[in-house]
C-alpha cells in the first residue's frame, strides 16, 4: 500500500487530457503551460478531497522536495488517458519517473516530473470510473534522486501482505465495440420541459440533476424546478407557461468521495431556452476526450 493518498480512499477524479494552448477548451493549468480540456473541473481548496493533498505532500518529500503550489482535477475515467497524459507532458519538455504504484481497489500512479530546473510530483488516482490528478511544483531539498515509494500502512488501511510493488499492468486488447442502443428524446408536450441526458458512448445516464430554470408568461415571475433523469436518462416535469433553460449535473464518486460534475448542452449552449406553452427538450450529454 502506498502513501496516505488510500487513506479511506479519498481520492476523486480527473480525466483532464491537456492539450495545447491552441487548443484549449477547458480550465487553464497553474502549473505548465497548458490547459485541460473541456468539462475538466480544478477542485483546489475543495474539502472532499480529504487526506489527498497529505499523500500528495508526502509523494513530494519522497519526490526530494516540497510542495509549493498544487493543483487537483478531476473528471470522468477515459482509457488511455494516463498514457495521453504522458505523452503530452514528454512534447512540453518534462520526463515522468514512476516513483509507485498501488493497484488495491484501482489505479495510483506517484510520479516526478522534470524539466530543466523545475520539478514536479504528482497522483494519478484512477478508480470506480473517476480519475483525479493531483500534483504540486516542488521547492528541491535534495539534489540526489527520488525515492522510490514504498507501501506504508496509511491511517484506517490494512498494510498488503507483502511490500513488493506489483508488476505493471498489462493493456488488454480491446474488445470489439457494442453500438449504443438507439435512444431518443421524449417527444416534446405541452406545459412540460423534458429532454434527455447521454453518457460519452450515446447510453442514457441515469441520476442526472436537471436544473431548470425560467420566466412566467404570466406573472413574469422568475421560478425553478430540480429534477432527476430515469433509468432510460429521460426526464420530464410539469412548468407554468414560460420560457426556459437549464443546467445538468451527475455526482461522481471515488471510494465513497464525492464531485458534482457539469454535463454539456446537445445545443451547445446553456443559454438555449424552450417555451413550455409549446413544449420543448432541453437535453445534455457528458463531455467524451477527443
Amino acid at each position: 500500500m502506498n502513501p496516505s493518498l488510500t487513506a479511506g480512499r479519498a481520492v476523486p477524479l480527473f480525466t483532464a487530457l491537456l492539450v495545447s494552448m491552441a487548443l484549449a477548451a477547458g480550465p487553464r493549468s497553474a502549473l505548465v503551460e497548458a490547459t485541460f480540456i473541456e468539462g475538466a473541473e480544478i477542485v483546489n481548496g475543495s474539502s472532499s478531497l480529504g487526506d489527498f493533498p497529505a499523500a500528495l505532500r508526502e509523494v513530494a518529500t519522497r519526490a526530494g522536495g516540497t510542495c509549493v503550489k498544487s493543483e487537483y482535477v478531476v473528471w470522468d475515467s477515459v482509457d488511455q488517458l494516463e498514457d495521453n497524459f504522458k505523452q503530452v507532458l514528454g512534447s512540453l519538455g518534462y520526463s515522468y519517473t514512476l516513483l509507485g504504484h498501488d493497484e488495491e481497489g484501482g489505479h495510483y500512479a506517484f510520479f516526478r516530473l522534470n524539466k530543466g530546473n523545475a520539478a514536479l510530483a504528482g497522483i494519478w488516482a484512477d478508480a470506480e470510473g473517476t480519475t483525479l490528478l493531483g500534483w504540486c511544483s516542488l521547492k528541491l531539498t535534495s539534489a540526489s534522486a527520488p525515492a522510490a515509494l514504498t507501501p506504508t500502512a496509511p491511517n484506517k488501511v490494512t498494510a498488503p501482505p507483502t511490500a513488493s510493488v506489483p508488476p505493471p499492468r498489462t493493456q488488454a486488447a480491446p474488445a470489439p465495440a457494442t453500438p449504443p442502443p438507439t435512444v431518443k428524446p421524449p417527444t416534446p408536450k405541452r406545459g412540460f420541459i423534458s429532454g434527455l441526458v447521454l453518457d460519452p458512448q450515446g447510453r442514457p445516464l441515469a441520476g442526472a440533476e436537471i436544473s431548470i430554470v425560467g420566466t412566467t408568461f404570466t406573472q413574469g415571475q422568475r421560478t425553478s424546478f430540480t429534477v432527476q433523469t430515469k433509468a432510460d436518462g429521460t426526464y420530464s416535469v410539469r412548468v407554468p407557461d414560460g420560457r426556459y433553460h437549464a443546467t445538468a449535473t451527475i455526482v461522481r464518486e471515488l471510494a465513497g468521495v464525492s464531485f458534482r460534475l457539469p454535463l454539456h448542452p446537445e445545443s451547445g449552449s446553456l443559454n438555449t431556452e424552450v417555451d413550455s406553452s409549446e413544449g420543448g427538450n432541453l437535453n445534455f450529454v457528458v463531455a467524451a476526450s477527443t
